[in-house]
Protein backbone atom coordinates (compact mmCIF):
# COMPACT_ATOMS: atom_id res chain seq x y z
CA UNK A 1 0.00 0.00 0.00
CA UNK A 2 0.72 3.55 0.00
CA UNK A 3 0.98 5.94 3.17
CA UNK A 4 -1.01 8.95 2.85
CA UNK A 5 1.15 12.21 3.93
CA UNK A 6 -0.69 14.93 2.63
CA UNK A 7 -4.55 15.64 2.02
CA UNK A 8 -4.85 19.51 0.84
CA UNK A 9 -8.43 21.19 2.10
CA UNK A 10 -10.87 20.47 -0.70
CA UNK A 11 -9.26 17.61 -3.38
CA UNK A 12 -11.16 14.80 -4.21
CA UNK A 13 -9.23 12.55 -1.26
CA UNK A 14 -10.35 15.51 1.21
CA UNK A 15 -14.10 15.41 0.34
CA UNK A 16 -13.89 10.91 0.42
CA UNK A 17 -12.42 11.28 4.51
CA UNK A 18 -9.04 10.35 3.21
CA UNK A 19 -6.51 11.12 6.10
CA UNK A 20 -2.88 11.73 7.06
CA UNK A 21 -1.51 7.96 7.89
CA UNK A 22 -4.16 6.12 6.17
CA UNK A 23 -2.54 3.12 4.07
CA UNK A 24 -4.10 3.20 0.31
CA UNK A 25 -3.92 -0.50 -0.65
CA UNK A 26 -6.37 -0.74 -3.27
CA UNK A 27 -8.35 1.07 -6.16
CA UNK A 28 -11.28 0.24 -8.06
CA UNK A 29 -9.98 -3.00 -6.87
CA UNK A 30 -6.64 -2.58 -8.17
CA UNK A 31 -3.71 -3.45 -5.99
CA UNK A 32 -1.57 -0.04 -5.28
CA UNK A 33 1.70 -1.19 -4.50
CA UNK A 34 3.37 2.21 -5.06
CA UNK A 35 2.74 6.45 -5.10
CA UNK A 36 3.45 6.22 -8.53
CA UNK A 37 1.03 3.32 -9.58
CA UNK A 38 -1.60 4.69 -7.47
CA UNK A 39 -0.80 8.38 -9.56
CA UNK A 40 -1.09 6.59 -12.63
CA UNK A 41 -3.96 4.63 -11.54
CA UNK A 42 -5.38 8.30 -10.62
CA UNK A 43 -4.28 10.04 -13.38
CA UNK A 44 -5.96 7.66 -15.77
CA UNK A 45 -9.24 8.02 -14.91
CA UNK A 46 -11.70 10.55 -15.88
CA UNK A 47 -13.21 14.06 -13.88
CA UNK A 48 -16.31 12.50 -12.43
CA UNK A 49 -15.73 9.09 -12.39
CA UNK A 50 -15.90 7.37 -8.94
CA UNK A 51 -12.89 5.77 -7.33
CA UNK A 52 -13.64 3.21 -4.29
CA UNK A 53 -10.68 3.33 -2.36
CA UNK A 54 -9.63 0.40 -0.10
CA UNK A 55 -7.56 1.59 2.92
CA UNK A 56 -5.86 0.70 6.25
CA UNK A 57 -6.97 3.43 9.48
CA UNK A 58 -5.37 2.52 12.55
CA UNK A 59 -5.23 -1.12 11.42
CA UNK A 60 -8.33 -1.41 10.10
CA UNK A 61 -10.06 -1.81 6.59
CA UNK A 62 -11.74 0.77 5.37
CA UNK A 63 -14.17 1.86 2.02
CA UNK A 64 -14.29 5.02 1.30
CA UNK A 65 -15.40 6.64 -2.45
CA UNK A 66 -13.71 9.87 -4.14
CA UNK A 67 -15.47 11.59 -6.96
CA UNK A 68 -12.84 12.81 -9.12
CA UNK A 69 -12.44 16.46 -10.66
CA UNK A 70 -10.53 17.92 -12.84
CA UNK A 71 -6.40 18.18 -12.16
CA UNK A 72 -6.38 22.29 -10.88
CA UNK A 73 -5.66 24.50 -14.22
CA UNK A 74 -6.70 22.19 -16.35
CA UNK A 75 -9.10 23.01 -19.24
CA UNK A 76 -11.99 21.32 -20.36
CA UNK A 77 -10.14 21.86 -24.34
CA UNK A 78 -6.81 20.13 -22.91
CA UNK A 79 -8.77 17.07 -21.22
CA UNK A 80 -10.60 16.63 -24.64
CA UNK A 81 -7.03 16.99 -26.24
CA UNK A 82 -6.01 14.15 -23.93
CA UNK A 83 -8.38 11.99 -24.12
CA UNK A 84 -7.87 12.48 -28.16
CA UNK A 85 -4.14 11.66 -27.61
CA UNK A 86 -5.42 8.22 -25.56
CA UNK A 87 -6.77 6.94 -28.40
CA UNK A 88 -3.88 4.39 -29.77
CA UNK A 89 -3.88 3.21 -33.65
CA UNK A 90 -5.87 0.41 -34.17
CA UNK A 91 -3.47 -2.45 -34.21
CA UNK A 92 -3.79 -5.73 -32.51
CA UNK A 93 -0.56 -5.60 -30.63
CA UNK A 94 -1.60 -2.60 -29.03
CA UNK A 95 -5.45 -3.78 -28.07
CA UNK A 96 -5.86 -3.32 -24.54
CA UNK A 97 -3.32 -0.81 -24.17
CA UNK A 98 -3.48 2.99 -22.51
CA UNK A 99 -1.00 5.47 -24.04
CA UNK A 100 -0.72 9.51 -23.32
CA UNK A 101 2.00 11.65 -23.90
CA UNK A 102 4.55 12.58 -20.87
CA UNK A 103 4.02 15.48 -19.07
CA UNK A 104 4.48 16.96 -16.17
CA UNK A 105 2.44 14.85 -13.74
CA UNK A 106 3.97 11.87 -14.87
CA UNK A 107 7.46 12.68 -15.39
CA UNK A 108 7.15 13.72 -11.83
CA UNK A 109 5.19 10.92 -10.28
CA UNK A 110 7.04 8.26 -12.55
CA UNK A 111 10.88 10.11 -11.47
CA UNK A 112 11.77 10.97 -15.04
CA UNK A 113 14.78 12.68 -15.85
CA UNK A 114 13.96 15.79 -18.16
CA UNK A 115 15.89 14.73 -20.99
CA UNK A 116 14.10 11.41 -21.48
CA UNK A 117 11.01 12.05 -23.86
CA UNK A 118 8.17 9.97 -25.13
CA UNK A 119 4.78 8.09 -24.19
CA UNK A 120 3.57 6.78 -21.26
CA UNK A 121 1.94 3.50 -20.92
CA UNK A 122 -1.04 4.14 -18.45
CA UNK A 123 -2.52 0.69 -18.46
CA UNK A 124 -1.97 -2.83 -20.07
CA UNK A 125 -4.37 -5.77 -20.30
CA UNK A 126 -2.35 -8.74 -18.77
CA UNK A 127 -4.00 -11.09 -21.51
CA UNK A 128 -2.86 -9.22 -24.50
CA UNK A 129 -0.07 -9.12 -26.34
CA UNK A 130 1.81 -6.62 -24.81
CA UNK A 131 0.96 -7.62 -21.24
CA UNK A 132 2.26 -11.25 -22.22
CA UNK A 133 5.58 -9.51 -23.71
CA UNK A 134 5.86 -7.89 -20.36
CA UNK A 135 4.66 -4.23 -21.14
CA UNK A 136 3.60 -2.46 -17.92
CA UNK A 137 1.95 0.31 -16.31
CA UNK A 138 4.09 3.14 -16.49
CA UNK A 139 6.90 1.79 -19.21
CA UNK A 140 7.89 5.19 -21.43
CA UNK A 141 7.84 4.03 -24.67
CA UNK A 142 11.06 6.20 -26.45
CA UNK A 143 11.51 4.18 -29.80
CA UNK A 144 9.50 2.36 -31.86
CA UNK A 145 11.15 -0.52 -34.19
CA UNK A 146 14.40 1.93 -33.68
CA UNK A 147 12.69 4.94 -34.65
CA UNK A 148 12.61 7.33 -31.34
CA UNK A 149 9.37 9.08 -30.58
CA UNK A 150 8.70 12.44 -28.41
CA UNK A 151 4.52 12.27 -28.61
CA UNK A 152 1.44 10.73 -29.55
CA UNK A 153 1.76 12.31 -33.10
CA UNK A 154 4.80 10.91 -33.20
CA UNK A 155 3.64 7.29 -32.35
CA UNK A 156 0.34 6.80 -34.82
CA UNK A 157 2.78 8.45 -37.78
CA UNK A 158 5.17 5.67 -37.25
CA UNK A 159 2.14 3.32 -36.78
CA UNK A 160 0.38 4.62 -39.86
CA UNK A 161 -0.08 1.28 -42.09
CA UNK A 162 2.23 -0.78 -40.12
CA UNK A 163 1.36 -3.85 -41.56
CA UNK A 164 4.04 -6.12 -38.97
CA UNK A 165 3.15 -9.09 -36.91
CA UNK A 166 6.04 -7.62 -34.46
CA UNK A 167 6.64 -4.33 -32.58
CA UNK A 168 9.83 -3.80 -31.22
CA UNK A 169 9.59 -0.78 -28.69
CA UNK A 170 12.71 0.11 -26.69
CA UNK A 171 10.95 1.75 -22.57
CA UNK A 172 12.36 3.30 -20.21
CA UNK A 173 11.32 1.78 -16.79
CA UNK A 174 12.75 2.71 -13.84
CA UNK A 175 15.73 4.64 -14.49
CA UNK A 176 17.27 1.77 -17.27
CA UNK A 177 16.42 0.95 -21.06
CA UNK A 178 14.81 -1.99 -22.08
CA UNK A 179 13.15 -3.61 -25.25
CA UNK A 180 9.72 -5.33 -25.43
CA UNK A 181 8.80 -7.08 -28.45
CA UNK A 182 5.03 -7.13 -29.41
CA UNK A 183 4.10 -10.21 -31.30
CA UNK A 184 0.87 -12.12 -32.63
Amino acid sequence: GVIVTDVPAGTPAAKAGIKVNDVIVAINGKNVDSAGGLRILIGSMDPGEKADVELFRDGKPLKLAAQLTKRPGESDVERGQKDEEKAVPQLALLNGVGLEDMNDYYRSELRVPREIGGIVVTEVDQNSPAGDAGLSRGDIIVQVNLRRIASMNDFKTLLKGFKGDKLLLTVFRQGTYGNVVLKD
